[in-house]
């Protein structure tokens, strides 16, 4: 039997996922309750992101669902509206405001448009920075956390809504706190940051440039944290701390993207017809923009790795002669030369050209790099849809090396 381990132990995001949408699914199929979620974890590791993920998650689960899609139609037929709520600024007046019923002689309470609660449909409603809350907006909110007759500023919610709170950690000491009375009607667990493989696998599927996942590849101490119990501030200064006063430019899950953004800004892109797209930003205005994101450890070192790796293969060359197109045996290239090709793969022909160039990304023994095509694949699957299907060398690779189910393809 495995071992139970306490809430507050730290679990991926796959795991805290895994745990709402089947408290969610469970109580749809007519067992149990909805249970209030308070997710708490490190500053950028993608939280509130995560309960996006989670209102996805439910729809395509109910969607797939035989039973539940009939019984649930509501659920199956779209993604449930998603409403957040910013804990730190929120005020009580934000949920609901009274009402003076003249005729009727009482007051009611009329609900704010932006939460949509007087649509009296399922949503999800994400309370990020509910710890940070003052006291009394804080107990307005504790009629939605418990399982029988929520309300959210005296207006009811509908019995399908889920409700998610979000937060920090206590010891990064940002005015997280929570009283027993309040932590005793949820159930809290704590989010920790992703590994190296998490987080280029979820950067490969939003699309993150290039460069930047490749530097995440090369740099797995951007994955090490504050509450390490081996961390050393000295030694790694490119990571959260609030140790360091909490103010300064850092990288996390959240810069992260930032940085990517600014990346195709000052390297340029391919865009969805194939054409390139020339940069905007000189290497000063990159470079200062990229200190703004992540810090100028982390932006000076990224300068470098790019600079370093700027004499990678062509697209134009790897489709008009893949065999004499430029190669290298370094493993992090390879990842920044699979991420470009997810971009400007647009044909059955590209993609025979780069399934061909593949068999050329080897290491200094001549081995190729499987855990490079893996990520091609596993992520042009979803990309290019049918079109990867209809590419020769794509079926032959398949039926070769049986890589689609590699232990080395990235699991989330």
């Amino acid at each position: 039997m495995e071992k139970i381990v306490s809430t507050m132990q730290g679990r991926s995001h796959e795991e805290v996922a895994n745990m709402i949408v089947g408290n969610y699914l469970t109580f749809l199929h007519g067992k149990g309750e909805l249970v209030t979620w308070l997710i708490e974890g490190e500053t950028g590791i993608g939280k509130t992101a995560l309960t996006r993920l989670i209102a996805k998650n439910i729809h395509n689960k109910v969607r797939d669902s035989k039973i539940l899609s009939k019984k649930y139609k509501i659920l199956a037929d779209k993604e449930m509206p998603y409403r957040l709520i910013d804990g730190a600024s929120a005020d009580v007046a934000d949920f609901s405001i009274p009402v003076v019923n003249h005729e009727g002689g009482h007051v009611e309470f009329y609900g704010n448009k932006s939460l949509g609660l007087h649509e009296c449909v399922p949503c999800m409603i994400n309370i990020d920075e509910m710890l940070k809350m003052p006291p009394p907006v804080k107990a307005a909110t504790h009629t939605a956390l418990t399982p029988h007759n929520r309300m959210l500023g005296n207006i009811p919610l509908h019995a399908l809504t889920l409700v998610i709170l979000t937060g920090n950690l206590t010891e990064e000491r940002l005015g997280d706190t929570i009283q027993g009375h309040t932590a005793n009607r949820i159930v809290r667990v704590r989010l920790r940051k992703p590994t190296p493989d998490e987080y280029i696998h979820y950067a490969v599927s939003q699309d993150y440039n290039p460069y930047v996942i490749g530097y995440c590849a090369k740099t797995p101490s951007l994955f090490d944290s504050f509450t390490d119990p081996d961390y050393d501030a000295k030694e790694n200064n490119k990571i959260w701390n609030p140790k360091n006063g909490g103010a300064q430019q850092c990288f996390t899950m959240r810069s992260g993207e930032s940085l990517s953004h600014l990346v195709y800004a000052w390297l340029g892109f391919t865009d969805d017809d194939g054409n390139h797209v020339a940069g905007m930003l000189s290497d000063a205005e990159a470079m200062s923009a990229m200190q703004g994101a992540v810090g100028n450890d982390v932006a000076q070192d990224f300068r470098a790795f790019v600079k370093y790796n700027q004499h990678l293969p062509s697209p134009d060359s790897i489709k008009s002669d893949w065999q004499t197109a430029k190669t290298t045996d370094d493993p992090i290239a390879h990842c920044i030369i699979v991420t470009q090709a997810l971009g400007w793969c647009k044909t059955t022909d590209d993609i025979n050209a780069f399934m061909n160039y593949c068999t050329r990304l080897t290491n200094k023994k001549g081995d190729v790099n499987h855990e490079a095509v893996n990520m091609f694949v596993s992520r042009g699957k979803d990309i290019f849809k049918n079109t990867i299907f209809d590419a020769e060398k794509f079926r032959d690779w398949c039926l070769d090396k049986s890589y689609i189910n590699s232990k080395h393809t990235p699991s989330v």
